[in-house]
């Protein structure tokens, strides 16, 4: 990151995806311009069945919010956070931008004059577990 940043500095770099505020604080460091927060908590994510690792993400967010307010007291730079897993209902979405979070990963869509967030699971075909008969 830090090396993209000095080469290409127009162009965004994000970094992730963190579930502490101390890799937080890493990745905004180094350059990030915004953070994705979340392991293993999308509906279809194995990351957790499979490797033992991930957290809930309303701590993460909570984690992550408060280390990056640290680093802006800190150094006056603001890296922006995003919510990215574990967020089934909408209503997670309003949970995610209380805790801290600035967006939820998704585009806007806009249908009949409503708009929507469509949401897809980053999971490549090789990671979903299948029954053979």
């Amino acid at each position: 990151m830090t090396w993209v940043k000095k080469h290409y500095p127009e162009i965004s770099v994000g970094g992730g995806n963190v579930v502490d505020g101390e890799t937080l604080t890493f990745l905004a460091e180094a350059g990030a311009d915004f953070v994705k927060v979340g392991v293993g908590g999308g509906s279809i994510c194995i990351t957790r069945d499979r490797k033992g690792l991930g957290r809930g993400q309303a701590s993460a967010v909570l984690d992550a919010a408060a280390a990056r307010d640290a680093f802006r007291e800190r150094t006056g730079g603001y890296v922006p956070i995003c919510s990215d897993g574990g967020l089934v209902p909408d209503y997670h979405v309003a949970l995610a931008l209380a805790m801290g979070a600035v967006q939820s990963p998704a585009r806007l869509t806009l249908v009949s004059d409503q708009s929507f967030k469509k949401s897809h699971a980053n999971v490549s075909l090789r990671d979903i577990p299948t029954t053979v008969s």
